[in-house]
This record gives C-alpha cells, sequence and structure tokens, in this order.
C-alpha cells in the first residue's frame, strides 16, 4: 500500500524491488488516500490533487505489470468493524 507522494512511491518501488530478491510475489499494489472530490474552488485542495496525480502516473508507469487499486482519501479514520466493513468495499469493487 502507498500513498501518492514522493517518499511513498520510493519506499515502495524499493520494498517492492527487495521482495522481488527474495521470490517473493507481488501482484497487487494499493494506492490509498486520494483526493477524489471534484474541485470545489479551493486552491489548496486543487493542487495537491495534481501532485497527486502527478505521483499516480508514476505509479502506473513503474507498476504497469501490477494490478493497482485506488482509494479514496476518508473523511474519517477507519476504525471499527463496521467501518472497516465499509471501506472493505472499496477493495472489492475498484
Amino acid at each position: 500500500m502507498c500513498i501518492p507522494e514522493f517518499l511513498s512511491v520510493y519506499e515502495t518501488e524499493r520494498l517492492t524491488m527487495e521482495l522481488n530478491n527474495y521470490n517473493i510475489d507481488i501482484g497487487n499494489i494499493v494506492i490509498n488516500q486520494i483526493l477524489m472530490n471534484e474541485d470545489d474552488g479551493c486552491k489548496m485542495c486543487s493542487a495537491r490533487k495534481n501532485m497527486q496525480q502527478k505521483y499516480i502516473c508514476q505509479i502506473e508507469y513503474l507498476f504497469e505489470d501490477f494490478c493497482l487499486t485506488k482509494l479514496p482519501l476518508l473523511y474519517e479514520e477507519v476504525r471499527g468493524v463496521s467501518n472497516l466493513s465499509e471501506f472493505s468495499k472499496f477493495l472489492v469493487k475498484s
């Protein structure tokens, strides 16, 4: 799992190479905390969304042979059984 930011992409790339060295197969990567809302005029949100899109494109290029699952940034932390159950729906339908 990674988030669309420089350090996370770098660490995910490094981790996949290290796991590959140990013959551990990875077929899926989850991209989490993506701003998916439409632009509401918030300059910071728009800038963040543009920055994330740059890293999402980089992830798609670096991991083109992987199944990529994109998850949205949520308003709340996922805690508890009911919230986890709701969150899991994103993983299944993505």
